[in-house]
């Protein structure tokens, strides 16, 4: 089975493509930037905002499930935020019209997130799909849009659309912006040498951590089982403060570190707490999360330290 995985370099797609190569399936990439060495002619390099450029990509790869996971954050000014608006959004609505144009049966995974849903009052814990959507920023916002525009589809044609709202995940691939990934780099260059000190933001905020290749599989069931027209969150079910993410990766360095507060780091927080209900993914699809999130962090610090080290011989 051929299947088209946007996003296909991102923290999410690598581990999505590596689980569909497992199984078997024909797997193409699209994203923005350059085609790794092994995938030849697998690899579709298209900017989302470019209808023709998507059309290509997605003719050539002919694909029987797409896995849409191409997204911007919009960290940064106004500058990013238009184009997070752009790719997340325009972006979204060029790939919908290009699978509609082919008039080929075809199953769409939109990958949503969390930050859709926004504050939810804590009596409403856990976070269910039925919570209104209110999102707080441009990703949160352009994630509702973009998943509007692809259940929008669903039905037209010959596209089915199942969607996902995944929550924070974490683990090998995650980018250095998030912030367990930030903590495992500082660790990591502190015991290669670096100052002993770890600076930190707000450590008060609670969130819902998954691995990233359990949420890989969910969107893997989800095309394999999912209800089309139907959102299902992935997710831990259990809130873990910041603070406790820290505590577990400083309890796997022998290193001794200094917690310090950094002004620069800190930031106005939006959401205090947010913890997502798999309920729905596991009564549908049998779905739940496998890797504990001390084996997730242990992972991604170990992973840090190879880096730093590699940094650390080329320079030398």
């Amino acid at each position: 089975m051929r299947a088209l995985v946007t996003g296909s370099h991102g923290f999410a797609g690598t581990p999505l493509c590596a689980l569909l190569r497992e199984r078997g399936f024909e797997v193409h990439g699209l994203a923005s930037g350059p085609a790794g060495p092994e995938e030849d002619g697998s690899y579709h390099r298209a900017d989302l905002r470019d209808p023709a450029a998507v059309r290509a990509a997605v003719d050539a790869a002919d694909p029987e499930i797409v896995f849409h996971l191409a997204a911007l954050t919009g960290r940064g000014g106004e500058e990013q935020a238009r184009l997070t608006f752009d790719v997340n959004v325009h972006g979204t609505a060029n790939l919908c019209a290009a699978l509609l144009d082919r008039g080929k049966r075809v199953r769409l995974v939109h990958a949503g997130s969390s930050a859709q849903y926004g504050a939810v009052p804590r009596e409403d814990d856990p976070v269910t799909e039925d919570a209104p959507q209110r999102p707080l920023g441009v990703y949160g916002w352009t994630k509702s849009a973009s998943e509007a525009i692809a259940l929008a589809h669903h039905g037209r044609g010959k596209i089915e659309v199942v969607a996902a709202r995944a929550f924070n995940h974490t683990g090998p691939g995650e980018p250095v912006h998030l912030v367990c990934s930030g903590f495992a780099r500082q660790i990591a260059e502190i015991e290669a040498g670096a100052e002993p000190v770890i600076r930190v933001g707000n450590l008060s905020p609670e969130r819902d951590f998954t691995d990233v290749r359990d949420i890989a599989r969910g969107y893997l069931d989800l095309a394999e089982k999912g209800t089309p027209g139907v959102p299902t969150n992935l997710c831990s079910g259990r809130a873990t403060r910041i603070e406790d993410v820290l505590t577990l990766l400083l309890d796997r360095s022998e290193a001794k570190i200094e917690v310090r507060a950094d002004t620069d780091r800190a930031r106005p927080v939006e959401l205090r707490r947010q913890v997502g209900s798999y309920a729905r993914a596991e009564r549908d699809l049998g779905w739940s999360p496998r890797i504990a999130l001390a084996d997730s962090l242990g992972e991604l610090l170990k992973e840090w330290r190879r880096r730093t080290l590699a940094a650390k011989e080329s320079r030398s």
